[in-house]
């Protein structure tokens, strides 16, 4: 056995030697460490598409524009007397500013991971320029912790290069819902990934991943980069399919296709029906729906409710 392909054809013809530590399969085999880690990481790789790919077929009736995306980020560069815990470094003493290293992307009904880098200069211009037409385009963005990170950090690197880019953005962001909505051990993707049985998210080595790239401008580095962010984006999407009918939705694609209030918010399905109601101290009643296709549960104002009841007559 002498090639990576050749290892993950093992490893899926016996699913079980994956568990086995690099160092006993490389003796066994006669192939090099690297050899067998790579082999798992594109075996987990494989299988987190794979999982996009069956999501994204349930997508297709209807055009939901909604983007996933993630961006890997460089650190500042400067100088600093010493190392340590609460040590300030003021920001006078950057010399260089932190940066886009790539970003990465999916749109719900396709099945292909985008990606783009910085350029051999290692600006994020064209970066950011990219994504800002993507966030105009996209209905809704999901980003793990997009709200406070990404879209804050897209934004500041457009005014930087003075882009122009959307001050008002449709986001979900799946850390707020995680932390809102549920009670996991730790709110972190990989973590959630895991629990919720859907993958993990693919070991990039640490920093000296990042210092590779920042420093020697290292191909190698970036193409572990980019394999990186892709498997955090397909990560992204199949953890929000699973938590999708726990979460309140942010966006209506029934009203942005143009259909009746009533319709699944999700899949834009009429096979949906009350599931309770409830009124506030005010006198507002509230209608909640259950959709019999997807699962996603919303809420409607009595009056759409009313229009619910028409059709059906």
């Amino acid at each position: 056995m002498t090639t990576v392909k050749e290892i993950v054809q093992t490893f899926k013809l016996h699913p079980s030697y994956v568990s086995n530590g690099a160092a006993s399969l490389s003796k066994r085999w006669g192939c090099s460490i690297e050899d067998i880690k790579e082999a798992k990481l594109l075996l987990k790789y494989e299988k987190i598409k794979k999982q996009s790919n069956e999501i994204s077929q349930k997508n297709r009736k209807v055009l939901v524009k909604r983007l996933f995306i993630d961006i890997e980020t460089s650190p500042n560069i400067g100088f600093f007397w010493k190392s340590g815990y609460e040590i300030n470094v003021s920001p006078e003493s950057i010399i260089k500013e932190r940066s886009t290293i790539c970003v990465c992307w999916k749109w719900q009904h396709e099945d292909i991971v985008h990606h783009m880098t910085w350029d051999k200069n290692q600006s994020d211009e064209n970066i950011i320029k990219k994504v800002a037409s993507l966030l105009k385009e996209a209905d809704e963005t999901i980003a793990h912790n997009g709200d406070f990170f990404d879209i804050k950090w897209l934004r500041t690197r457009a005014l930087y290069h003075r882009i122009p880019f959307p001050y008002r953005i449709r986001t979900l962001d799946t850390l707020r819902k995680s932390r809102s909505t549920f009670s996991f051990n730790s709110n972190k993707l990989d973590y959630i990934g895991k629990f919720l049985g859907v993958g993990s998210k693919i070991d990039n080595g640490g920093f000296s991943l990042w210092r590779d790239i920042i420093l020697n401008n290292c191909t190698d580095s970036m193409n572990k980069m980019v394999e990186y962010c892709m498997g955090d984006v397909l990560l992204l999407e199949s953890i929000y399919r699973e938590m999708h009918s726990y979460i309140h939705k942010n966006t209506s694609f029934a009203v942005l296709n143009n259909k009746a209030k009533w319709r699944c918010v999700e899949c834009v399905s009429d096979n949906v029906k009350e599931r309770h109601s409830s009124a506030t101290v005010m006198g507002v009643i509230k209608r909640h729906m259950l959709c019999n296709d997807c699962g996603c549960q919303y809420d409607i104002s009595n009056k759409t409710f009313e229009q619910f009841l028409k059709r059906k007559l």
